[in-house]
């Protein structure tokens, strides 16, 4: 058999609806020898287990499932790193696609690829609208990277833009079980080992919107709020763990901070009474852990004034928000 040089974890949740359109892409890509697939089975209620194995007995070479018990996101794709074959490893969620051109095209690069890190670019189509808009990254492309490289960018390429090596993925802590959000783990954990990264200029991964009952989904924010924080000190963790490593550090943060900013202005849509004591809980625990990182941290307009306000300014800024957009709150998204 020859030697696998990309594995796609699919973390697969009541998948069994979609499965299928990931595969019809999938079978369409020209180089499947050079593909491992593993299906990651976390405990569904429907028959994403039956259509996985259905993929397996046809495709035998290349499509293993595993079935597991539910642990969440994390664990699923925990799970498939543990048993990844190929030299680079890439997570695809249940209810996304990869674009077979480019996976073609990257599986091309990858066959002389000595990086530890690949940045591709990523198509996010809204299946309500049939919207779609492509994100590249302000990188040069084919040459050789640093994370240093990241640092300076306003955007940063995460979880459906970034492929590591397997290796690397394998030494990674376990993702946290029972957890929403838990892309921006994987996103910063394997950084603190990646010595070199390149960026291919190419749509490997397309990212689906307009799906109510996605975690990014405003209702789906608000009920799993906790989840937003279970993140953001998981990563200052791992960041203060590895402190000798500072450009991985500042990415790290970087990305603690993208959940405190969802944290803030989920405070300030829910119940103002509910609101105000979680948020104050929530810059009061920050403060008093990461004094140095609080000072500086960057967490939009709304956390600042909240933050200079020395955390007394709930109520007044609320009231800016209502007067802004007319009442509703949601439109801050």
């Amino acid at each position: 058999m020859s030697e696998k040089l990309l594995t796609v974890v699919v973390a697969a949740y009541n998948c069994s609806a979609t499965l299928n359109r990931i595969f019809e892409h999938l079978t369409a890509c020209e180089r499947l020898d050079k593909l491992e697939v593993v299906i990651v089975n976390d405990g569904s209620k429907d028959d994403t287990s039956a259509v996985a194995h259905r993929y397996a007995d046809q495709y035998p070479t290349w499509v293993r499932v595993v079935d597991k018990a539910n642990g969440g996101h994390g664990s699923a794709l925990s799970a498939g790193f543990r048993v990844a074959q190929g030299r680079y490893c890439r997570p695809l969620d249940g209810d996304d696609w990869l674009d077979e051109h480019g996976l073609d095209a990257l599986l091309d690069r990858l066959d002389r690829c000595e990086a530890d890190m690949i940045v591709s670019d990523v198509e996010t189509k809204n299946l309500d609208t049939s919207d779609s808009v492509i994100k590249s990254w302000e990188l040069a492309a084919g040459d050789s990277l640093t994370v240093a490289d990241l640092v300076p960018l306003r955007y940063l390429p995460g979880y459906h833009a970034i492929i590591f090596a397997t290796e690397i993925l394998k030494e990674i802590p376990e993702l946290d079980n029972h957890c929403f959000y838990v892309d921006n783990e994987y996103n910063v954990y394997p950084l603190f080992d990646v010595k070199k990264l390149i960026y291919y200029p190419e749509v490997v991964y397309v990212h689906t919107v307009g799906n109510g009952e996605q975690s990014t989904s405003i209702q789906s924010l608000i009920k799993n709020r906790n989840n937003l924080q279970t993140v953001f000190f998981s990563l200052m963790r791992y960041a203060e763990q590895h402190a000798e490593n500072t450009p991985a550090v500042a990415v790290a943060r970087r990305f603690a901070c993208s959940q405190l900013v969802i944290f803030t202005a989920v405070a300030f849509i829910i119940d103002s009474k509910e609101g105000k004591m979680e948020l104050h809980a929530m810059y009061v625990k920050v403060r008093d852990r990461y004094p140095e990182f609080y000072r500086t941290m960057d967490v939009a307009r709304t956390g600042k004034l909240y933050r200079s306000l020395h955390l007394h300014g709930y109520g007044l800024i609320r009231l800016l928000i209502n007067a802004k957009h007319r009442g509703n709150p949601h439109i801050i998204w």
